[in-house]
């Protein structure tokens, strides 16, 4: 059903059958190519009198009417929804089972796919279009215990490698320094004394080592 004609498009419409499309720009009102985009995409329906491709093209009334009608909305709210409560497993997964063995190892490889293809990707240098393909990910119990247990391995060897940087770098300190109470000059007379001991004993190990005796 058409929508009531107004009172502006009716008298123009009684003087004649049809609008040219400057006239129906001004009359709508709207830009000449929004109507252009509106005629490619098929939203209204016109008539074509010449026989050319540039030949002017003209509107009728129903034509015109039927085109507000389909452009007409109207908005309706959205209806509002109770809040969605996470879903839990009920029975926990048995992380020393065959299957979350074989899922685990099935993330796995999955990580290490998406690692190989993000170091491919990296190689083309900065670009927004620069990013991997999703490898998808399975929402099963199994898949996401997998992946909970590779976060955890993941975070306490970052843990494990941190403490073993931290030792390190002690370790290179207390070579440098004296340990506390001992005086720099003291120190540093006896680990150059203990450096030519050891320098002795590895050079007698090698010579005992050439003439083919054991030490």
């Amino acid at each position: 059903m058409l929508p009531i004609v107004p009172a502006v498009l009716a008298a123009i419409f009684d003087q004649q059958v049809t609008v040219s499309a400057a006239e129906l720009c001004r009359l709508l009102p709207m830009s000449s190519a929004l109507l252009r985009s509106h005629i490619k995409h098929g939203n209204i329906d016109f008539i074509e009198f010449g026989f050319g491709r540039k030949s002017p093209r003209r509107f009728t009334l129903e034509q015109v009417m039927r085109f507000i009608s389909s452009r007409s909305f109207r908005e309706v709210p959205y209806p509002i929804r109770p809040n969605r409560q996470a879903i839990v497993n009920a029975t926990p997964v048995d992380e020393g089972s065959i299957s979350f063995r074989i899922a685990l190892r099935e993330e796995k490889r999955r990580k290490e796919l998406l690692n190989a293809r993000r170091a491919e990707w990296s190689k083309l240098g900065p670009s927004r279009f620069s990013q991997p393909l999703s490898l998808g990910l399975d929402v099963s119990p199994l898949a996401k215990a997998a992946r909970k247990r590779l976060r955890e391995d993941t975070k306490a060897q970052a843990l494990k490698d941190k403490e073993a940087a931290a030792h390190a770098r002690q370790a290179k300190k207390d070579k440098t320094q004296p340990p506390p109470g001992e005086d720099f000059d003291v120190w540093k007379t006896r680990m150059a004394s203990e450096r030519k001991l050891l320098a002795a004993k590895r050079t007698a190990a090698a010579l005992l080592k050439a003439e083919g005796k054991k030490c």
